[in-house]
């Protein structure tokens, strides 16, 4: 009897303290939910190149209505583009003419104070100018 007994209770212990972890990681979400949020991302950002010519189009969904910095840059770091979107809108849709450009790689960058992120395109010049994303 004493060895059943001995037996049973760690595995008591083991299972109190096991559900005790779930229900305070579910008490921490309630008591700071801005941990969840933080790890949603500001915004999507989505690049497509136009059919039968040298455009691009940047399609950005925002989930805040925060800033939005927008910047075309070459590799040299010289500054194409630059903008920043202050709409409230969800959605934010701008068409690029490629063809002022000359051969080399361009980086379209995205900035808000949650998120960062950099699309890369690369022209080059056969016979005719050829966009590409990369």
């Amino acid at each position: 009897m004493k060895i059943t007994s001995t037996l049973i209770l760690p595995c008591v212990l083991a299972l109190a303290l096991s559900l005790g972890s779930f229900t305070s990681e579910a008490s921490d979400k309630k008591e700071h939910p801005q941990k969840e949020e933080s790890t949603k991302k500001a915004f999507e950002a989505y690049l497509v190149k136009v059919p039968n010519t040298n455009k691009v189009k940047l399609m950005v969904d925002k989930n805040t209505e925060g800033r939005l910095r927008i910047l075309l840059t070459g590799k040299d770091g010289k500054i194409y583009y630059s903008e920043t979107n202050d709409d409230k809108q969800s959605k934010y849709r701008r068409q690029f003419d490629m063809n002022d450009l000359t051969d080399g790689v361009y980086y379209f960058e995205l900035y808000s104070k949650k998120q960062t992120l950099i699309k890369e395109i690369k022209i080059q010049s056969a016979s005719e100018k050829l966009v590409s994303l990369l």
